[in-house]
């Protein structure tokens, strides 16, 4: 069996956009989906700032899953998995992203 991983929607998204990667990842892995705040009929708690996503994204794990995972996300998801992992995230193991823009500007 491969590491789980948890999977991450771009902005305006919602984790069902994924869906058909989870189901594909699911033969040979765990793996989850999480709705950032203000996607997918989340609240929007917290806000949109990079900080406020980066705490939805920990706080997510550590209730959730509760141990180390590896991510992958997709743009926006992909942005805020990198940011947690640069900012010294207990939580993340290894990151992938897809089409996500570093430089916002």
């Amino acid at each position: 069996m491969k590491p789980e991983i948890l999977l991450l929607h771009g902005a305006l998204g919602a984790a069902s956009s994924l869906d058909d990667l989870a189901l594909e990842l699911s033969k040979d892995r765990k793996v989850y989906q999480m709705n950032f705040p203000g996607h997918g009929g989340a609240a929007a708690d917290g806000g949109f700032t990079l900080q406020s996503l980066t705490q939805a994204l920990n706080d997510f794990i550590e209730t959730h899953i509760k141990h180390p995972v590896e991510v992958f996300g997709y743009s926006m998801g992909g942005f805020v998995a990198l940011n947690a992992a640069k900012n010294g995230s207990k939580w993340i193991t290894k990151v992938y992203t897809l089409a996500t823009k570093i430089i916002w500007d």
